[in-house]
């Protein structure tokens, strides 16, 4: 298989795997015990929170404009998608304790192995000729 398909696929499984995160993280609510969920209800209550949700849209929303740019070998988009997942790392301890259900730690396990193979793929050949082609007039 191609190494551009190769890199494509991994965008789209990426893109997949984002809804369902999300879709797992309200529907797996229940399953926790309910230490755990009357920990995280009272969590949502905090003001706080309103902020992560902001912050949380606003890293969404670029990394689905970097991923959309990536599929077409924008150079600005490497950079973004780079960017994103740099500042990204020292914002964890920021969001505090992170409570998941097991299929939510799967789907986010995966979206980290799926950032590595995209970060690699990006400054290896030819993928990273195909974003440095896009820049030639």
């Amino acid at each position: 298989m191609n190494t551009l398909k190769t890199f494509r696929i991994f965008i789209l499984i990426y893109i997949a795997i984002l809804p369902l995160m999300g879709l797992t993280t309200y529907f797996s609510f229940d399953t926790l015990p309910i230490t755990l969920q009357e920990y995280l209800l009272v969590e949502d209550t905090k003001g706080s929170s309103t902020w992560n949700m902001i912050l949380g849209g606003c890293f969404l929303a670029l990394l689905v404009i970097a991923l959309l740019g990536m599929w077409l070998f924008k150079f600005w988009a490497k950079t973004l998608y780079m960017i994103i997942m740099v500042v990204s790392i020292p914002l964890y301890p920021w969001f505090g304790v992170i409570i998941m259900t097991p299929w939510e730690s799967l789907f986010n396990d995966s979206i980290l192995l799926i950032d590595g193979i995209l970060i690699s793929m990006m400054f290896s050949s030819p993928v990273r000729e195909a974003f440095t082609k896009k820049q030639l007039p």
